[in-house]
């Protein structure tokens, strides 16, 4: 992949590094300015036991590679929790889920130091998946192709907001869009080089989310069935399909990648139900006792796989519309990715569809067409979920369309009228432009970005992770220490310590309790999904949530609305002075 010696091109892959090196800086500086999520403290806790006992027991409802990824700053620094979680036999698997949290370790240091390190290791993840997009953007659209895919991926908020946090969101990402650009090179030719790639993407994929199951089926077979079709018009096929070749490439890899997966687990073997958190839902009777006498490599990745399956079977209260569900909306993602998606990416998807499609174009190509339709069948494909409490959980929709809708779109280019030279020359590069002003704007509450389909108020569409994750925390101690409050009524949504941050004196504030003075309410409270509760703990307090949603969102924060809204700290507390 050498340059042509144009100067256009040089230009191209100089503005792509500079655009990609100021995506960073943006999402670097934003995650410092982001209070503790709820899942944070869960994740690195149960990836630091692996690297520390080289076990995974506490929670591992998530593979392991996503929490390794942001145990590991916490490893470096030497941290060591008196113990780790205990399952307890007689306690729920969700009281056991409650335990499995860590914020002793925020307390060893300058708890926002702490907070780095938990979330500095996902940034390399981040710039993984662009270096994916890039390179494959180059081979199908050239560099201009490739500088318009990663300017509308790396500028995308909803990625830089959860690039920036310790998650497991954007480890598979990266995970899923090596996968995918793997076995997209490997099905022409299946050589042992290519081979080999593919099956350390499937396993480092396996290794991330267990989503990967269900969305690789899916995008492989429309992979698949794209490829087969091209092959069956071709005159020269490049390698028949159901050669001996690719039989035994299939079987090196599948060896391949159960090796790796294996070796993460330290090549373990034993019974799911001796895994300490099944063994608690068999004993509470919330899950299957015919998981008895099951002997499997890893018990450990299969055990976390009936955790999620539990958890789908459990439900999550989602919000939506003003609406409490614990089955799910169907419409919750094409919503979510309809109203969280800059402009400049929701006009490009429509027109690099076109140009991936339209008749008239005869170098329509099978890897385009099917990165134009991969993300929505995986979107159509999770509209039965019942767990709605994030975009996040389809953000690989993200990466794949940016390679297919770039390239569709550098095809439609071409056949404008010549007349129409200097747009065509400029409208791709102002595409990008358009959608970087976006994040600068909504720098640095990237999590709480909605655009214009969302109204004034994002809250009354969605919630939880797409706007309140009790990332405001720091926003709000600043306000609070330029308008000299000392002391504030607060209803949060999260799970930390007021000490970390720095605020004045806190003060819980129940629903329909009338207060005067300063007051703030996350988005998730005022908006009557849930309530706040405040924990003594030593000197501090510990700000949470009581997980008690009611059937249906309550308005008992809404004798505020007669305030002024002072601000959103985070985008997402609101804050009132009551006289």
């Amino acid at each position: 992949m050498s340059l042509s010696g144009s100067s256009s091109d040089k230009i191209y892959l100089w503005a792509t590094a500079g655009l990609v090196t100021l995506s960073l800086i943006l999402v670097f500086e934003s995650s410092k300015r982001q209070s503790l999520t709820p899942d944070e403290s869960n994740h690195f806790y149960c990836g630091l036991e692996w690297w520390q006992k080289g076990s995974y027991t506490v929670w591992p409802e998530n593979p392991v590679l996503s929490r390794a990824v942001v145990g590991l700053g916490a490893y470096l620094q030497g941290y060591e929790p008196s113990r780790f979680t205990v399952q307890r036999d007689s306690a729920t698997v969700m009281e056991n889920f409650l335990n499995a949290y860590d914020l002793v370790y925020f307390e060893q240091g300058v708890a926002e130091d702490q907070i780095f390190w938990i979330r500095i290791f996902v940034l390399p993840m981040f710039l993984l998946s662009i270096l994916i997009v890039w390179y494959w953007s180059v081979r199908l659209s050239g560099y201009s192709g490739a500088f318009l895919a990663v300017g509308i991926y790396a500028t995308l908020p909803i990625i830089m907001a959860h690039s920036g946090l310790a998650t497991t969101d954007v480890t598979f990402v990266a995970c899923f869009t090596l996968l995918m650009w793997t076995f997209f090179r490997w099905l022409p030719r299946p050589s042992p080089r290519r081979s080999i790639a593919f099956a350390a993407g499937l396993a480092m994929a396996v290794l991330a989310k267990y989503s990967v199951l269900p969305f690789f089926a899916i995008a492989g077979a429309i992979a698949l069935i794209f490829y087969l079709t091209k092959e069956l018009k071709s005159e020269q096929p490049t390698t028949p399909f159901l050669s001996k070749r690719r039989l035994w490439s299939v079987l090196m890899i599948l060896f391949l990648m159960i090796g790796i997966v294996w070796a993460f687990h330290g090549f373990s073997i034993g019974r799911i139900e001796n895994e300490p958190i099944i063994k608690t839902g068999i004993a509470t009777g919330e899950i299957d006792p015919a998981l008895k006498g099951i002997v499997l490599p890893a018990p450990e990745w299969f055990a976390g796989l009936e955790l999620l399956l539990w958890h789908n079977r459990l439900g999550h209260v989602a919000y939506s519309l003003g609406e409490i569900s614990f089955e799910g909306f169907w419409y919750f993602y094409p919503l979510a990715w309809l109203t969280k998606t800059p402009w400049p990416f929701l006009l490009l998807a429509l027109a690099g569809t076109a140009g991936a499609w339209w008749p008239p174009l005869k170098s329509r190509s099978w890897e385009v067409q099917a990165l134009t339709i991969i993300p929505i069948a995986m979107t159509i494909s999770v509209m039965t979920s019942t767990i709605n409490i994030g975009l996040r959980h389809i953000l690989v929709v993200y990466p794949l369309g940016a390679v297919g809708i770039s390239a569709g779109f550098m095809e439609l280019l071409k056949v404008l009228p010549d007349r129409y030279g200097q747009i065509k020359k400029f409208l791709a590069p102002a595409f990008v432009v358009w959608q970087l002003v976006i994040a600068i704007a909504a720098f640095p509450n990237y999590l709480a970005y909605f655009n214009a389909f969302a109204g004034g108020e994002p809250g009354k569409v969605l919630l939880d992770s797409d706007l309140d994750w009790g990332q405001g925390l720091i926003e709000l101690s600043e306000f609070s220490k330029a308008n000299d409050i000392d002391t504030l009524h607060l209803a949060y949504f999260g799970y930390t310590n007021d000490c970390f941050y720095d605020l004045p004196v806190i003060r819980h504030l129940p629903p329909d309790k009338v207060v005067s003075g300063w007051v703030a309410v996350s988005a998730l409270n005022y908006w009557g999904v849930f309530e706040g509760e405040i924990i003594p703990d030593g000197d501090c307090q510990v700000l949470s949530f009581k997980f008690d949603p009611p059937e249906k969102p309550h308005s008992r924060y809404r004798w505020l609305d007669q305030y002024e809204l002072k601000t959103r700290a985070g985008g997402s507390i609101r804050v009132y002075h009551v006289p």
